[in-house]
């Protein structure tokens, strides 16, 4: 990792690009920088937004993800960093309850809205993940880098992603999770909720942003910008009001880097 680390500051540094992200992509912006659609209402239920139109950005780039658990369907969430890159959470892709073997019929839907978003959809074809996941499935560990079959990214867009150097600056750092959660919807809807950021450590951090089954694995973004800062892990169970994101560190940058 330190070798890629240096090669990319290398190659970056002589063009000017910020190493700390990774900028968002939105094909559907005009030559003036709007977007050609507009922004549609939302609905709120049970302490979250829905989000009605998917294909708006950055909704269109938040993806469903399915899997196939001996022939009965579950559900999580990922998101779109890249051309043909994907993040969400590990066990988004690997199964703890099976020893982590993966999880059969993987397929990412962008902008899913109770039917697919234009048909468009992905499996994938290689993951990088922490070394340290399978060892202890500690919170910090518990993110996947998915490099998907299709250009899905291409055709819809991708998120901007960003590492912070200090964890100081996260503090209070306002923020919108992003989701297809179990309860509500059934994991047919995107929804959202906001929070702040609190306990920041090098790896995660908490978050006063409510989240349910079926939400892991998606976006943590700045609510001024399009920029994830985390990746939703899930809540404690003896503190459901308080959520666990997993920080976008500089070694997930450069892995995006390094293979976009």
């Amino acid at each position: 990792m330190n070798e890629i680390r240096q090669k990319i500051a290398t190659s970056y540094n002589r063009k000017g690009v910020k190493l700390d992200r990774i900028e968002p992509y939105d094909p559907y912006l005009t030559n003036n920088g709007i977007n050609k659609y507009k922004l549609s209402p939302t609905a709120y239920s049970s302490g979250y937004t829905r989000v009605n139109d998917t294909s708006e950005f950055p909704y269109r780039v938040t993806c469903r993800i399915t899997v196939d658990v001996y022939g009965v369907q579950r559900g999580g969430t990922g998101f779109l960093v890249g051309p043909n890159i994907l993040l969400t959470a590990a066990h988004c892709v690997m199964n703890q309850e099976d020893n982590d073997n993966l999880f059969a019929n993987w397929i990412a839907y962008p902008g899913y809205n109770n039917g697919t978003y234009k048909g468009i959809s992905s499996g994938w074809s290689r993951i990088y993940y922490s070394p340290n996941w399978k060892n202890g499935h500690a919170n910090q560990d518990d993110w996947c880098l998915c490099i998907l079959n299709n250009s899905i990214g291409s055709q819809v867009g991708w998120y901007g992603s960003m590492s912070y150097g200090s964890s100081s600056d996260m503090k209070n750092l306002e923020v919108k999770a992003l989701g297809y959660p179990e309860s509500p919807g059934h994991t047919e809807y995107q929804m959202f909720s906001t929070g702040t950021l609190s306990n920041i450590s090098s790896g995660k951090f908490d978050m006063s942003a409510p989240i349910s089954e079926g939400m892991s694995g998606g976006p943590i973004s700045r609510t001024s910008d399009y920029y994830a800062v985390g990746i939703i892990k899930g809540y404690y169970t003896f503190r459901p009001e308080t959520s666990i994101g997993v920080r976008i560190t500089e070694d997930i940058i450069n892995l995006i880097r390094e293979n976009t």
